[in-house]
């Protein structure tokens, strides 16, 4: 199994992330890697970039550090490796990936709506990426057995074709379809709802293309009100 990257600002929630990600292990050796990222201001000082590129954690983030620390360390089979970044862009970010390995990345709620520029840049470099991102909410998503396939305008990715992809990778089966264009989003969050509690859904799929990347704000997607972790797949450009 490769390893597994986990971009975070520490807060409670990457517990979560850490707990869906040991959840993978199926008893093969794995890392998790907790990609933690800081904005650096210009300085003529070395020593001053090199105090500030490392910043003091507080209480809260220390304390989480130390809960993911302990769980993982209970957990068999499973490695921890902190990344501390000062700056981030997609070269760094392809070359990260690969040295370390990255097969999965989970993405905590606490870091997808981070204010701060890095944090949101990195989201976007990461979305471009090829390997799957599984978007969580508050709890972790150990426990996914049946899921909705989000299938966008566009998508050339049929349901069967993903099913196959997805097989030996992840616990759970696509059991239901919903297609969707930009213009229907709203109209059919109310239709998405009540198909998620008539089929018991515990996760949504869905597809994503390379886009360009910006440091404007991080547009809500319409699922999130639906309260279900998002496996986001890169689907390659012919």
């Amino acid at each position: 199994m490769k390893n597994i990257l986990i971009p975070t600002v520490l807060e409670p929630d990457t517990l979560s992330a850490v707990t869906s990600a040991i959840s993978y292990s199926n008893g093969e050796d794995f890392q998790i890697v907790l990609l933690l990222l800081n904005e650096v201001e210009p300085s003529y000082s070395a020593a001053a970039f090199l105090r500030n590129a490392k910043p003091t954690l507080t209480s809260v983030q220390q304390k989480t550090l130390e809960q993911c620390a302990d769980k993982i360390r209970e957990a068999q089979h499973v490695s921890l490796h902190v990344q501390r970044q000062a700056s981030i862009s997609a070269p760094l970010v392809r070359n990260l990936m690969q040295a370390l390995e990255i097969g999965l990345i989970i993405v905590p709620k606490s870091f997808r709506e981070s204010s701060k520029k890095i944090n949101r840049y990195c989201l976007g470099l990461l979305s471009n990426c090829q390997c799957p991102i599984l978007n969580l909410c508050e709890t972790p998503a150990s426990e996914m057995q049946k899921a909705l396939y989000l299938e966008y305008t566009g998508s050339k990715l049929q349901v069967s074709d993903l099913q196959r992809h997805l097989d030996g990778k992840f616990p759970f089966r696509i059991v239901s379809q919903a297609k969707i264009s930009p213009a229907e989003e709203q109209s059919l969050r109310q239709l998405l709802a009540e198909t998620i509690t008539r089929n018991d859904i515990d996760l949504l799929v869905e597809t994503r293309k390379p886009a360009k990347v910006k440091l404007g704000k991080k547009p809500v997607s319409f699922h999130d009100e639906l309260k279900l972790p998002v496996l986001s797949v890169y689907e390659a450009i012919s």
